[in-house]
């Protein structure tokens, strides 16, 4: 049969494992289960149970309680001033019969008001659960990193909690009283200690005592930083811009923390910073004027902030204005004005004037503009001949037909052309308006302004009046039926008869247009509405046509024909037209083509005999009724112009010079051809290889040598484009927005060749607005997009030339040069830009500007001493970038410093605070700023010395006759030595006293001095018949070994021991005349030191030092980039170090060249730069060891881009 045993604790089962035998015999089963190392939590019931196959047996429940702490934190963090609150959970058998809180060690008295302590304990099970709360009020900054712990005691157990290290989270930057440039964003700081991270809001406040409103409308910025590797700061970023018109702002900053518990416990809390002004400073207005003329004086007047007070730039279209005449007022305590006059403005000073204040400090302000348009006086306008100008103002007035030359400074006029009488204007345009010194009428027809001319008048040489009579039919009416053919031939012979009625005709100066009558179309005579048919008769007028009497006619002419009766059958009777069948009319009465009327011709009807039945009725039918009357009348009006003249109105005017006849117009001579004479029907051409530079020339000595103007490159031109120009003519380009032409966007040249048109051109620094680092380099790249390459590239900074080069076709019309600027340092700030130069220097275009800050650093590199105890303060302050943060940090020999920070709210000053200081704050100290998206500068190094001792002296009993050392050494200086205030001829860091007796009984002083600085240390020495008769010696251990040393005396005594100070609480065999220590493993420089008591008395003992030697800083491995460096750190302690060197796996030590060592104390430390793969490793020379670092191996990495499947891209890194 099968045993086995296994356990359960409170029923649950206990791990297998921990049974650690199991006996089994004929008489008993033997189970035996073994914790090493017991916890509270295994507090509880525990039972054996044996399993006989299968049949289970349990024994008796055995209670084991174990005591211990359940819950304690390891950290306890509190916001500064506020409350900390901190729980400890001990489990014991019996109730607690003492607890106490401790603070480093000091114990925590709760009658103290800083400190409520509240204890509970509750029974569980067997056990007692004890719970001990502490809340500590206003929780001050000085208590960063104190310790609490607790002990606990009950009848049967003393418990002591491990340490809860108390971090005080502070405010680490407040925001400042800060001035703040004008429409330019600026970063407004402030930072809280963490972790955890609070969330940071800002405030704004009305004035420095208002409360607060939380900012919701500006971009803020929460960025983690770590200042030194023992603290986070969590800063927030603030971004203000304010306008020209914008007051001081003020604003604060609140973090608010979350609590929570665990092995670190928060209860959260709340930061509240002062509340800083921004006071805007920077151009707050610009004025100048909007429009004036050619050859005026213009003022512009720019007014900023001050104090500070800037100094002044002013800018056209964005280029910095040079050699300008600048005059500067203080118009109050905070306000500064400038004056740029600028005399005989012409029209390429056109366009948009602006200022910048320059602040030292602080940087330049936004660009603050005014536009403004600089136009000719409207040009003075002639009179036409026969005519004048009536113009508003006055001034333009005229009757004279040459241009006056009365000088006018007018940019607005409305002018009005007024003929002569006999004379009427050319046109319908009789208003002309000049607006910002142009005439609207100007055109490629009409280039010199010239007005509408005064023609002169005279009569037709006919007048024609057309008559429509209407006769009304009972039918509906038709020219073309066999009766509307009736009416048509007769109406002829019925108007004939009109002649005597008609004053004009009987005079001779009408006459009826009989000719009118022979119409190839029956319409032509004819037409009809409803039951009307209308009948047409045509005068006309060619005597006296002075006097148009159509009119008179007219009325004359319907009067007569509304009172005769139309009596077709009667008159073409009495004029022998009626044919003997009275059917038909005679071939010879019909004044129309015979064609049109072949039904009623006599000679178609000559076949056709009357009879009852046939077609053709009797002519002398009269539906009239015999008295046919005309009902309605219109009317139709022409005159006849001669030869040379057109209507104008109801008259003719004769074409001036520079024009012709075509049909009804007088047209102005094209461009190439001139007429001398007025009543022109054509225009005479200009002789071959001249032409006019306008339509209507009045004479040939218009024809001259011209270009056409054509397309002009990235521009337009004014004459614009198909316009003639005479050579050596002002032209005036005005290029698209970019391009240049002369140097101006805006610009005024002549036509010298006709092959050879302006083209605009543009020149761009295509390198951004720059901050860089000091030292670094960078290029100047400037494009050129033209019709032609430029011969050269002249660089400039703040408009001084400072290099040329030549340009590179990039094809398409775009060329480019490059210059590079080398190790920028801070005389390289300003503003760069280039120009492109073609045939001569006259010809070049310059470019926009960038702007150029070098990322300095601001550092005292003086060398620094100070004695031990003292305080320093390092300041260091980075050029303020305009579009990255920077970050200060602060290196000690190369090392990241752990000291905190005594920061600013703006991140580019940093200041270091250096407190009580002692030797290991020795060495070379550097400031770094690190400019996001930039890069990092780092100043020289400013080296510390410390007059400080690296061994001082101790009170000691010696017994007479013996030998003992007094050891004094400092970090620098020279050492003095005083016994009882008297000197001693001794200048070494030891002193002995061989023999001693009475006489060297007394108080010995060490003494350093270096650069003004002095320190001392004393010792007090007594001489006795009894006392310590072996002290500790001095010896040297590596890292991590034990020393034995021994301390004996003359006299029977109890012995304690002190290591740094501390006692040492074991290690120690003792009599009642020596005590031997054997110290623990020991890492760091020690101090040993006997305490004997005896008979009631104290003896102190002689310092023993032990020189621990060993590697407090071992290098790690480390990724090299391809073509990239690393560095590795390797640092060691000890005294006695002959040599620290860096060796290869190879054993080949590496020249020192590529390394830095600095030694602080005793630690000497030591950093490799290398670009070499590898292992390497340190190997420190002191006179009695020879120490090796661990291993660090340099492996090279490479960064390889794949994109798998098309979809993404993926980074591998991969270890070569």
């Amino acid at each position: 049969m099968t045993v086995t045993s296994f356990w359960t604790k409170d029923d649950e089962n206990v791990n297998a494992a921990l049974v650690s035998n199991t006996a089994v015999s004929t008489s008993e089963v033997v189970s035996t289960l073994e914790i090493a190392y017991m916890q509270s939590s295994l507090s509880g019931q525990y039972k054996c149970g044996i399993n006989y196959g299968g049949d289970i047996i349990y024994s008796t429940a055995t209670s084991i309680n174990v005591a211990g702490i359940l819950y304690f934190p390891t950290h306890a963090l509190v916001v500064t001033g506020q409350a900390l609150t901190i729980s400890i959970q001990t489990v014991t058998d019996t109730a607690h019969t003492s607890i106490a809180w401790y603070k480093d060690n000091v114990f925590m008295n709760p009658s103290d008001s800083d400190y409520t302590i509240t204890t509970t304990d509750v029974d569980e099970s067997s056990n007692k659960i004890t719970t001990s709360t502490l809340v500590w009020t206003n929780v001050a900054a000085s208590n960063q990193d104190a310790a609490l712990h607790v002990e606990l005691a009950t009848a049967s157990y003393y418990l002591i909690s491990t340490k809860a290290v108390v971090n005080v989270l502070e405010i680490y930057t407040q925001p400042q009283d800060y001035k703040i440039l004008r429409s330019i964003d600026t970063y407004v700081y402030c930072s809280f200690e963490g972790p955890p991270q609070p969330s940071i809001q800002w405030l704004s406040h009305s004035t420095l005592t208002a409360s607060g409103v939380a900012v919701t409308d500006r971009p803020t910025q929460i960025t983690a930083l770590t200042p030194t590797s023992q603290l986070t700061v969590y800063q927030s970023r603030l971004t203000v811009n304010v306008d020209a018109s914008a007051g001081p702002t003020y604003w604060s900053c609140r973090a608010t923390y979350p609590s929570y518990t665990g092995k670190y416990i928060f209860t959260g809390g709340q930061l509240d910073t002062n509340v800083a002004c921004l006071t805007p400073i920077g151009v707050t207005a610009v004025s100048g004027p909007s429009t004036l003329t050619v050859g005026a004086t213009a003022t512009f007047t720019a007014k900023a902030d001050n104090p500070p007070e800037p100094a002044f730039t002013w800018k056209f279209n964005g280029y910095t204005i040079g050699s300008i005449t600048t005059s500067g007022s203080q118009l109050s305590t905070t306000e500064y004005e400038y004056v740029y006059t600028k005399s005989s403005m012409q029209v390429t000073d056109s366009g948009t004037y602006g200022a910048l204040a320059v602040y030292a400090d602080y940087g330049s302000s936004a660009l603050v503009t005014v536009n403004t348009n600089v136009v000719n006086a409207c040009a003075r306008l002639a009179a036409p001949a026969n005519g004048q100008l009536v113009c508003d103002p006055t001034t333009f007035s005229t009757t004279s037909t040459s241009i006056p030359s009365q000088a006018v400074s007018e940019t607005s006029v409305s002018c009005t052309v007024v003929c002569n009488s006999g004379y009427k204007l050319q046109s319908t345009q009789s208003v002309y308006q000049c607006t910002d010194g142009t005439w609207e009428q100007q055109s490629v027809v009409n280039p010199f302004n010239k007005v509408s001319k005064c023609l002169r008048v005279v009569p037709p040489t006919s007048y024609t009046l057309t008559i429509s009579v209407g006769y009304t039919l009972p039918w509906v009416a038709s020219c073309t039926d066999y009766y509307g053919d009736y009416l048509r031939i007769a109406f002829p012979y019925h108007v004939a008869n009109a002649a005597s009625s008609l004053s004009c005709v009987s005079d001779g100066d009408c006459s009826l247009v009989d000719s009118y009558f022979a119409y190839d179309n029956a319409f032509d005579a004819c037409y009809s509405t409803g039951n009307t048919i209308w009948l047409k008769v045509q005068y006309k007028q060619t005597g006296n046509t002075g006097t148009d009497r159509r009119n008179e006619l007219f009325g004359q002419f319907s009067t007569w024909v509304q009172a005769t009766s139309f009596l077709p059958f009667t008159l073409l009777s009495d004029a022998s037209c009626i044919g003997a069948c009275s059917c038909c009319i005679e071939d010879s009465c019909m004044k129309a083509p015979t064609t049109i009327m072949a039904r009623l011709k006599c000679s178609s009807n000559s076949r056709r005999k009357r009879s009852v039945g046939e077609d053709f009725p009797e002519l002398s039918f009269d539906e009239f009724g015999g008295f046919g009357n005309a009902s309605q009348l219109e009317r139709n009006e022409q005159f006849l112009c001669g030869p040379g003249s057109v209507p104008l109105g109801d008259t003719c005017m004769v074409c001036v010079e520079g024009t012709y006849q075509s049909g009804d117009q007088c047209l102005s001579c094209p461009i190439g051809t001139y007429q001398e004479n007025s009543g022109s029907t054509t225009c005479s051409s200009c002789p071959t290889g001249t032409s006019t530079t306008s339509t209507g020339a009045t004479n040939s000595g218009l024809c001259i040598e011209v270009c056409q103007m054509e397309d002009v490159r990235y521009g337009v031109s004014d004459p614009p484009s198909g316009w003639i120009v005479k050579l050596g003519d002002p032209v005036t380009v005005r290029c698209s927005e970019g391009f240049q032409f002369g140097g101006k966007s805006i610009s005024v040249t002549k036509l010298e060749n006709c092959n050879v048109m302006p083209a605009c051109s543009r020149v761009q620094i295509t390198t951004p607005s720059l901050n860089v680092l000091e030292g670094s380099s960078f290029d100047l790249n400037c494009k050129i997009t033209s019709v032609s390459s430029p011969e050269l590239c002249v660089f400039y900074k703040d408009s001084q030339q400072f290099n040329a080069t030549e340009p590179i076709s990039l094809g398409g019309g775009i060329f480019e040069c490059t210059t590079e600027v080398l190790q920028a340092q801070n005389a390289d700030e300003g503003s760069y830009s280039c120009s492109a130069v073609w045939d001569d220097e006259d010809n070049a275009e310059p470019s926009n500007e960038i702007d150029l800050r070098v990322m300095a650093l601001t550092f005292d590199v003086t060398p620094n001493v100070y004695a031990e105890g003292s305080d320093h303060t390092f300041f260091c302050a980075a050029t303020v970038p305009s579009d990255s943060a920077v970050i200060i940090s602060w290196t000690r020999n190369g090392q990241p410093v752990g000291e905190r920070l005594t920061a600013t709210s703006n991140p580019a000053i940093g200041v270091l605070n250096l407190v009580d200081i002692s030797p290991r704050h020795q060495g070379d100290y550097q400031c770094r700023a690190t400019y996001l998206g930039i890069g990092t500068i780092v100043s020289q190094p400013s080296s510390l010395g410390v007059l400080g001792f690296l061994e001082s002296l101790n009170n000691m009993d010696i017994t007479k006759g013996s030998k003992a050392d007094l050891h004094c050494k400092p970090t620098l200086g020279e050492v003095s030595w005083t016994f009882n205030d008297s000197p001693l001829s001794v200048s070494s860091t030891s002193l002995e006293i061989n023999s001693a007796g009475e006489q060297d009984e007394g108080t010995y002083k060490c003494q350093v001095s270096f650069q003004g600085e002095a320190i001392s240390s004393s010792a007090t020495v007594t001489v006795s018949d009894f006392g310590i008769t072996q002290h500790p010696t001095d010896t040297s251990v590596e890292s991590g070994g034990v020393v034995t040393v021994t301390c004996a005396t003359n006299i029977d005594s109890t012995f304690k021991w002190f290591n740094n100070g501390e006692e040492v609480p074991s290690g120690m065999e003792s009599t009642s005349k020596q005590s031997v220590l054997v110290t623990s493993p020991l890492t760091a420089r020690s101090h040993l030191q006997c305490v004997v008591t005896a008979g009631g008395k104290s003896y102190f003992s002689k310092i023993g030092v032990v020189n621990v030697i060993g590697f407090e800083t071992v290098p790690q491995d480390k990724g090299l980039s391809v073509d990239g460096e690393v560095s590795l750190l390797c640092s060691v302690t000890g005294d006695g170090l002959e040599k620290l060197v860096w060796v290869r796996a190879n054993s080949v030590e590496v020249s020192s060249s590529s390394m830095e060592e600095h030694r602080t104390g005793y630690l000497t430390s030591n950093v490799l730069t290398t670009s070499e793969e590898g292992t390497y490793f340190c190997r420190a020379y002191f006179e009695t060891y020879t120490i090796e670092s661990e291993r660090a191996t340099v492996s090279l990495v490479r960064v390889e881009m794949s994109n798998e499947a098309g979809v993404h891209t993926l980074l591998h890194w991969v270890t070569m």
